[in-house]
């Protein structure tokens, strides 16, 4: 075929938080925190075992949030996703598998996935959304209350 064309390329680039070192900030506000997500174009950049934090390995892409919650209280972490996504959901005292403290995968797309935390003191967590699949990806909420 003969003629005119337009050809448009729009870079794109895998989010800033795509490593546990670069962690998004993750307020809470009112005794909430809220935050939206898309695994789309992250990378896998935690490798847990699936002796660990899941009891699954996780070689999907993952993103990651950092939380700082106070002492003496317990604070309940929960991740919505599409109902094609089936994630996987982690919290994380350094940027290191070892430093898991809690995990949640409940198999199955689209199902919510649960953590609770209680520090003793002030801490800060990195919080994982990641998938047990290297093609498993998605969009969530994940909230912090």
């Amino acid at each position: 075929s003969r003629g005119a064309f337009s050809l448009e390329v729009t870079e794109v680039s895998k989010p800033a938080n795509d490593t546990c070192a670069k962690a998004a900030s993750l307020s809470i506000t009112g005794g909430l925190g809220k935050v939206v997500g898309d695994t789309g174009l992250a990378t896998d950049a935690m490798k847990l075992t699936g002796k660990g934090c899941t009891s699954f390995a996780s070689p999907g892409p993952d993103l990651f949030y950092s939380v700082t919650l106070a002492g003496g209280q317990t604070y309940k972490v929960s991740l919505f996703s599409s109902a094609t996504f089936d994630p996987m959901l982690y919290a994380l005292t350094s940027c290191g598998a070892a430093s898991c403290v809690a995990g949640s995968d409940t198999p199955g797309d689209g199902k919510a996935e649960t953590l609770t935390l209680s520090p003793k003191v002030k801490t800060t967590y990195t919080i994982g959304v990641d998938a047990n699949g290297a093609s498993e990806v998605g969009t969530f909420t994940l909230y912090v209350k």
